[in-house]
């Protein structure tokens, strides 16, 4: 049966693959991408960790489908190739600067819709006005990093296409070490969010893996997995009870393993930049909530 559980969710992540993508019956949707009108974040705080906050599902499919469409149209100057990291991405909004924002300019209709219905649902507490998209493929991830001081320091990803393993640690010796502070199953259509020291103190990082696994233990009837928020996730709330009867059964100790592949995944991260008022990397806002 472990096969067959295993089988199954290999099959739900590989349906990313094959989501349909037509011009003609995407473009647009009304220029609009729907999203929930209202959140409230504390129902989704993830848990053993400060300001960290996971929404599955935060997009429909036929949002997500659009987006890979929008991605896949974007013209190709846009891409900047990072040779070195094996990815590439594209930034939109303007050049980040010790300046602030430079080169401004208009978010295209698709990030511009999420950064306002974001900002007016109360996700965010200052609008979006700069965007990065990075193109993962499966076994690239990225180094140990925090964002720096030239952003707000809230942080929103959206997901698409693939899942992966998101890890924070407290500095990059603990990071060597193996000791990290949290991990986080970050499905396709989510959204995380991070800020205050999971923002300015911790680094993130994403392990360069073609798969990532989830170990379950069966402990006094109760369910034990390292991975933060994956009583949160899709994967467990769909699966709960066949990774019950998978443990029940095992014979090794209760514990088993799921191994997650990955698919070419899609981040985009949204924050906003601060204006020409930085001093020495400090930023001046009265508007600062």
């Amino acid at each position: 049966m472990l096969n067959k559980l295993k089988e199954k969710l290999r099959n739900e992540q590989n349906k990313s693959k094959e989501i349909p993508i037509h011009k003609a019956e995407l473009k647009g949707i009304n220029q609009h991408i729907d999203l929930p009108k209202q959140i409230n974040l504390e129902n989704h705080r993830v848990e053993g960790v400060e300001t960290v906050y996971y929404v599955r599902d935060y997009l429909s499919s036929i949002a997500e489908e659009t987006l890979l469409q929008e991605i896949t149209n974007s013209p190709k100057e846009r891409w900047i190739e990072l040779p070195f990291s094996r990815r590439r991405l594209q930034k939109w909004g303007g050049d980040v600067t010790n300046e602030g924002l430079i080169n401004q300019e208009e978010l295209p209709w698709y990030y511009n819709g999420i950064s306002k219905e974001m900002f007016t649902s109360s996700v965010c507490s200052k609008e979006i006005n700069h965007i990065l998209l990075n193109e993962y493929e499966p076994g690239v991830g990225i180094m140990p990093h925090s964002d720096g001081p030239l952003y707000h320091p809230y942080v929103c990803i959206i997901s698409l296409h693939s899942s992966c393993l998101f890890s924070f640690f407290a500095n990059y010796e603990e990071y060597k070490n193996g000791k990290y502070l949290c991990k986080l199953f970050v499905e396709p259509r989510s959204l995380l969010i991070f800020t205050d020291s999971c923002y300015s103190e911790y680094l993130h990082t994403i392990n360069d893996d073609i798969c990532d696994s989830l170990n379950f233990i069966l402990k006094d009837e109760q369910l034990v997995c390292p991975i933060s928020n994956i009583f949160q996730t899709s994967i467990y709330l769909n699966e709960e009870s066949n990774i019950r009867k998978e443990l029940s059964n095992s014979e090794q100790k209760n514990q088993i393993e799921l191994s997650i592949p990955r698919n070419q995944r899609y981040s985009i991260t949204l924050r906003h930049v601060y204006p020409k008022s930085l001093s020495n990397g400090i930023y001046n806002d009265e508007e600062t909530p």
